[in-house]
């Protein structure tokens, strides 16, 4: 009769170590087949690729930058003041210029997590980026 090694089968102090031997293998090995998935980078299309850059508004005596980025970073803030600066992500949602704000800086009545939007875009060229209706428009410039 074979027999199999001397330790007694009702040990639990034996039991509860190889259950945390068992544990660290397994969490171990299992972070050897994670694989990091890298972000889905989306493409822009022709239309919204016009749009990434360097823009202002004038609006009376001060003047809007919005930074459209190729990455969906963007920036929509009053150049030389506080009172409005937000930076966040951007996109064309049904034909309209939306953006989502991560963070305000300065006293603004946006929020973090508010979606703005500009409004429908009329029209992007090299230069002139047209957003809101006939009625109610705002035209941007390309900085320089």
């Amino acid at each position: 009769m074979v027999h199999g090694p001397n330790l007694p089968s009702s040990s639990p102090i034996l039991s509860f170590l190889l259950i945390v031997v068992m544990g660290a293998m397994l969490i171990t090995t299992s972070k050897w087949f994670m694989i990091d998935i890298p972000e889905e980078k989306k493409e822009l299309d022709p239309e919204s690729q016009k749009m990434v850059g360097r823009w202002e508004q004038p609006i009376q005596d001060r003047i809007i930058d919005m930074d459209l980025e190729e990455d969906g970073d963007c920036r929509y803030a009053f150049r030389d003041s506080e009172r409005l600066n937000i930076h966040g992500t951007w996109k064309m949602e049904e034909g309209r210029l939306v953006l989502h704000i991560d963070r305000v800086n300065g006293g603004s009545t946006f929020a973090v997590g508010d979606n703005v939007t500009l409004g429908p875009v009329m029209s992007v060229d090299s230069r002139t980026l047209i957003v809101g209706n006939e009625e109610s428009k705002a035209i941007f410039r390309r900085r320089r």
